[in-house]
This record gives structure tokens, C-alpha cells and sequence, in this order.
């Protein structure tokens, strides 16, 4: 295969139209996906494009590295209901916080009165929490398969063109999105068999169990592709990246979900069904990371 079919072999994978005049100077990527081009414009200017920023509906950014100018720091910007990424963020806050209330409710259920109402507040606040995430995701991938074309523009797909289905597996932002939308419909099941009061035989409790415990590992996937979008290759540390910072921090909250589900099964030597203060421990860590992860989105959205 010749480098230009091979190059615009990689560029499709975007899902973007880059226009014939521009000069591509440099793809990269991780796996099968392409998450940055550098190009260079005919009037001599050269652009970074990266999936993150575009499916956010930020544009690219200069390789130069001239900022835009804003008018307040992009850590006090918190209002934009106009955006999709922005409602990505809420919902994320909003889901992981529930969770994490409903971990607390069950670890200290003192501080609620009685464990009676404890229980009752941890299972609504997994049930509501999980349900908001779902929401949240699926905004997600509305906002990948809704990011303008042309690569230089910083919007969305207007309202006549908006879609609300696609299935575009060569683009990671996409991917990832629909993982975590089967993982946490997963995270729905599970939580959902416990409001209306569905569970398995007595002992390891799969019925309840095995749902979260596969929601969790494809959370645990489309974290680690979040890492990769936001560092262009399998592994990076890039400690002043906004982005770096939310996909690991969301990652970590993953992790967390993971382990927290894998206890509920009852490991050998490790917790029994019966005592699942790890399985809340984990389910209350990985909240914590999940919503600081999520909060960052916001100044993401408001910086340069």
C-alpha cells in the first residue's frame, strides 16, 4: 500500500473532511485509531486537530501554540447549557455523586438515622445515579457523531442536520462513548433488579453481581481509551493537560467500579457477599475520581 493511501486510509478514520490543499504533516494515534493530525493550511499556518477537542466542538488549536484570549480564567467557567460537552460533564457529576452517596449511605449509615433509611437512600441514589450516567454517555455520543466535518470549525452539527444514531467504529471518541453506554445500561440492570426487588439464590449473587461485574470492565476499556485520546499513543504522563488529567482521574474511577464489582461476587480470602464494606469502599473511591474527572471537563471546555 503507497504512503498516500495509507495516509488517507488514517485520515478517514476521523471522520473528518480534511480539504486536498492542506498539507498533512503528521498523523498519530494508538490501536487502529487516528486521534491527531498536524497539517499545514496554504496561506502557511499550521494546525493541530485532535479528536478530544473536536468532538467537544472546540476546534483546533495553532501549532505555534498562540492561546485564544478569554475574559476569565477557564477554571471559574461553569455555565454553558448550550453545549452539548457541557451537559456530558453535568451528568457526569450529577451520576457519580449519587453513587458516591449511595457508597456513604451504606458505610455510614449512623450519620442517616437508621440503616433502614440508609438502604433505602443507597438504593435510590445507585438506581438515580446509574440512570443520569446513562443519560450522560449517550450525550456523549451524540456529541462525537454531531461534530462538524470540517476539522477548523468549532461547533456542533446544526439542528436540521443533528443525528441521533451512527455507528462509526474506525473513530475512538465514538468508541469509547458506546462502551460505556453497554456498561453503564449494565450498571441500570443491576441497579434496577434492586429497587423492584429481583435477586438470585442465597451466597454469591450473580443475579446482581455479574451485571455490574461487566459493566465495570467495559468501563475499565473505555477509560483506558479516554487515555489514549487525550495522550495520542497508549501511554503518556502530561501533568499540565487539562484533558490528561480528566481521563485518568476518569480511569482511576473505573478501576475503582471494577473492583468494587469484582468483590461483590465474593473473592476467596478477600470480602464474602455478607461483608461488602470493600465492595463500598471501591464504589466510593472510584466516585470520587469519577466526579473530579468529570468536574474538569468544564474548565477543559473554557480554556484556549
Amino acid at each position: 500500500m503507497s504512503q498516500g493511501s495509507t495516509q488517507r486510509e488514517e485520515l478517514d478514520r476521523t471522520h473528518v473532511d480534511f480539504p486536498k490543499d492542506w498539507e498533512i504533516l503528521d498523523i498519530s494515534g494508538a490501536w487502529n485509531f487516528t486521534t491527531r493530525v498536524a497539517y499545514r493550511k496554504p496561506d502557511g499556518s499550521e494546525h493541530v486537530w485532535t479528536s478530544r477537542r473536536h468532538r467537544k466542538g472546540r476546534g483546533t488549536r495553532s501549532r505555534s501554540g498562540a492561546k485564544g484570549s478569554y475574559r476569565d480564567s477557564p477554571w471559574l467557567g461553569v455555565w454553558a447549557p448550550g453545549s452539548i460537552s457541557w451537559w456530558v460533564a453535568v451528568g457526569f457529576m450529577a451520576g457519580t455523586a449519587l453513587f458516591g452517596l449511595g457508597a456513604s449511605s451504606s458505610l455510614w449509615f449512623p450519620a442517616f438515622t437508621s440503616q433502614e433509611i440508609a438502604t433505602f437512600i443507597a438504593e435510590w441514589s445507585y438506581f438515580v445515579g446509574a440512570t443520569i450516567f446513562t443519560v450522560a454517555v449517550y450525550l456523549q455520543v451524540l456529541e462525537t457523531i454531531n461534530a462538524d466535518p470540517h476539522p477548523g470549525r468549532a461547533r456542533h452539527r446544526s439542528d436540521e442536520n443533528f443525528r441521533w444514531f451512527a455507528w462509526q467504529p474506525k473513530r475512538l471518541g465514538y468508541m469509547e462513548g458506546f462502551i460505556f453506554l453497554v456498561g453503564s445500561v449494565l450498571y441500570n440492570v443491576e441497579t434496577g433488579f434492586v429497587i423492584i426487588g429481583i435477586s438470585g439464590p442465597e451466597g454469591i449473587n450473580w443475579v446482581l453481581s455479574v451485571p455490574s461485574l461487566l459493566g465495570a470492565s467495559l468501563f475499565v476499556v473505555g477509560g483506558y481509551m479516554q487515555v489514549i485520546e487525550a495522550c495520542h499513543s497508549y501511554l503518556c504522563l502530561r501533568f499540565r493537560s487539562i484533558a490528561w488529567w480528566s481521563a485518568t482521574l476518569n480511569f482511576l474511577g473505573c478501576v475503582g467500579f471494577l473492583v468494587g464489582a469484582t468483590a461483590s461476587l465474593g473473592v476467596p480470602g478477600l470480602s464474602v457477599p455478607s461483608d461488602p464494606t470493600i465492595v463500598k469502599v471501591a464504589y466510593l473511591q472510584g466516585s470520587v475520581f469519577f466526579l473530579v474527572g468529570s468536574y474538569l471537563m468544564l474548565p477543559e471546555m473554557f480554556s484556549e
